[in-house]
């Protein structure tokens, strides 16, 4: 998963580098995320991927602490169904623990 994957699926110009740190954190944090959630390590395949860049977005476009809006967008539940996926499938190899 790169930053110019990343970037191409929020639309981004590559041109545009001033939030590629966060964008960096964001990936890092979605992996985590993810693997937290499934208890499955990363693996470089495009359901993982896709998972990483949805939440990614979401994030991204959400950054705001609070909102005043009447409508707050949520994570679709597509993206539910795609980290229930990755955590049931034996596709995925079980996250090592670091303890």
């Amino acid at each position: 998963m790169t930053l110019d994957e990343v970037k191409v699926y929020l639309k981004l110009d590559d041109d545009l580098t001033e939030d590629d740190e966060l964008i960096t954190g964001l990936i890092d944090a979605a992996k985590t995320y993810i693997e937290d959630s499934t208890g499955k390590s990363y693996q470089d395949t495009q359901l993982y991927n896709l998972a990483v860049k949805m939440i990614v977005a979401h994030w991204y476009e959400n950054r705001q602490v609070t909102s005043n809006k009447t409508v707050v967008n949520e994570l679709p539940q597509s993206f539910f169904a795609i980290v229930a996926q990755i955590q049931w499938s034996s596709r995925y190899t079980e996250v090592v623990s670091h303890d």
